[in-house]
């Protein structure tokens, strides 16, 4: 299956986490030099996705891969594979690949299904084992239906286990649409897009030993989001921090805060139009220590939206995008990144050059800069 336009941004845009690489790295990347610490901002490939090759360490990703503590990119794809349901990779940040995990579908009781595959940000444990979601797959019951969704364990050594299936036990929440992240308390936290009250979506914890527990139930209405589709970030506050596309005073959307005792308050309602709508990219905290976020089709031009908002609910409108600046393109998606310079680092889906989105920077001493512009040929 042909990689789509959302896909292919995606992948070209990799966030790091400075790890310390372990004495026992695995052969197949401790043989490559690591690169320095200091380099120019110089665009390049490191590795092309390709579901026909066995070797190329699955197909179709949908979200940016992690440096884990040993030094290596880890992520997951949405095809390929042993069976083409995705996987899990291992990659060297000079772009050595491994495929670690090919997910079995629903045959195999649990993974994914054809449209429903993991594609989610994985997150290390303290113990050094990842933890990840997918949308789809565990079988109802064993009555052959698809299930509705899936959190599971990758032990160091390459042990795989499924830890939860939603829609089962005391938690209500159905299909994650992102992964988790590890808060200060040793918990995990993720959300879920469905399930819940009215079919709205929750948010979860995750306990060291697997047990899965809502935090938040979604009631859509003025005081209330809905269908998260994001993951959530912890703030130098200690809350968890998120959006949702829906719900709050205009059902456009949301920005929140979850405190890990479980109170929850709405900070931010989107207003609709050029004041912002439908936030589409989970936030990030900047060197500021304010969150910025986007939002997909809104803004001034109706072709999104770079936001800023305090911890004390200070909302501004930072960027529209629009065709005016042709180079940073229009249709904000996917994560953002913040460096320690004060920047945000993000990718736009559409217009620039050939029409294939951007990676973008924005500063607050510089404002909107284009970094680069996809294009077919890019290698």
């Amino acid at each position: 299956m042909a990689h789509t336009l959302a896909s292919d941004t995606r992948r070209r845009l990799l966030q790091g986490a400075a790890g310390a690489a372990l004495a026992g790295a695995a052969p197949w990347a401790a043989a490559l030099p690591r690169p320095a610490d200091k380099r120019p901002a110089v665009y390049r490939t490191l590795h092309t996705f390709d579901h026909a090759s066995p070797d190329a360490g699955g197909a179709s990703p949908m979200s940016p891969p992690v440096q884990m503590a040993d030094g290596l990119l880890w992520g997951t794809t949405n095809e390929g594979g042993e069976l083409g349901f995705g996987t899990i990779y291992a990659m060297t940040p000079q772009g050595r690949i491994r495929t670690m995990h090919s997910f079995k579908g629903t045959k195999g009781g649990f993974g994914d299904y054809v449209s429903a595959t993991p594609g989610h940000r994985l997150v290390q444990g303290p113990d050094g084992d990842l933890w990840g979601t997918v949308f789809g797959g565990g079988i109802d019951q064993g009555n052959g239906s698809v299930g509705k969704g899936t959190l599971f364990r990758y032990r160091r050594g390459g042990r795989f286990s499924t830890v939860h299936r939603f829609g089962e036990g005391s938690a209500t929440g159905t299909n994650p649409e992102a992964g988790l992240i590890l808060a200060s308390d040793g918990h995990f936290y993720g959300t879920t897009g469905y399930g819940g009250v009215g079919g709205n979506g929750t948010v979860y914890r995750v306990a060291p030993d697997g047990e899965v527990t809502d935090m938040h139930v979604f009631r859509r209405g003025p005081g209330d989001g809905a269908r998260i589709g994001t993951e959530l970030v912890q703030a130098s506050d200690g809350g968890l921090w998120g959006v949702t596309p829906f719900g709050g005073t205009a059902d456009d959307g949301i920005v929140f805060r979850l405190g890990l005792d479980g109170s929850f308050a709405v900070v931010h309602h989107f207003a609709g139009g050029a004041q912002g709508d439908v936030p589409t990219s989970a936030l990030v905290q900047g060197a500021d220590g304010a969150l910025y976020g986007t939002c997909f089709a809104s803004g001034r031009w109706g072709t999104g939206l770079l936001y800023r908002i305090t911890l004390d609910g200070v909302y501004t409108q930072l960027h529209s995008f629009s065709g005016e600046q042709p180079r940073v393109g229009k249709g904000p998606e996917g994560a953002l990144v913040a460096t320690s310079d004060g920047s945000i680092y993000g990718v736009t889906r559409i217009g620039s050059r050939e029409g294939s989105g951007s990676i973008y920077r924005y500063s607050p001493s510089g404002g909107m800069q284009p970094v680069h512009a996809f294009a077919a040929h890019d290698q």
